[in-house]
């Protein structure tokens, strides 16, 4: 596993953050040998603070959202509900998409490989405060 991904998933925020200032898009995309990206890990960072800074870095840096290709995690919103992350984070990665990709333009319906949407994922993962925040944001 990259330097890089370490730092992530061991919450040395300060550490990852000087690394993608030194090698930007060269580990902006990494991905672990679970095909994992480094946005992905990002979304896990605690404080919640520390993981929407990464996030803007890491997509400043040109990482991409598009994660289609992993079998098992999906694209990365899919990933974060599945992770219960928090509602926050859901957000920021909504903002970013509408920026860059638009990928997810229709995240209510997307699912993964078996056929979990969002909802569903984040009802799994037992974070009633994501379950309420993609409720809310569905019928709004």
């Amino acid at each position: 596993m990259s330097l890089f991904l370490r730092l992530i998933e061991e919450n040395s925020y300060d550490w990852a953050i000087q690394l993608l200032q030194k090698k930007g898009n060269q580990v902006a995309n990494a991905q672990n040998k679970y095909e994992a990206t480094a946005l992905m890990l990002a979304t896990e960072l605690k404080p919640v603070s520390k993981a929407l800074e990464l996030i803007d870095a890491l997509m400043d840096a040109g990482a991409s959202m598009d994660t289609s290709k992993y079998q098992y995690y999906g694209p990365v919103f899919l990933f974060a509900c599945r992770r219960g992350v928090d509602p926050a984070i859901f957000d920021k990665l909504i903002m970013w998409d509408s920026i860059r990709e638009n990928l997810f333009q229709d995240w209510w319906s997307k699912c993964d490989r078996n056929r979990n949407g969002v909802f569903v994922l984040a009802c799994e993962s037992q974070n009633i405060s994501l379950v309420g925040h993609i409720l809310s944001l569905a019928f709004t």
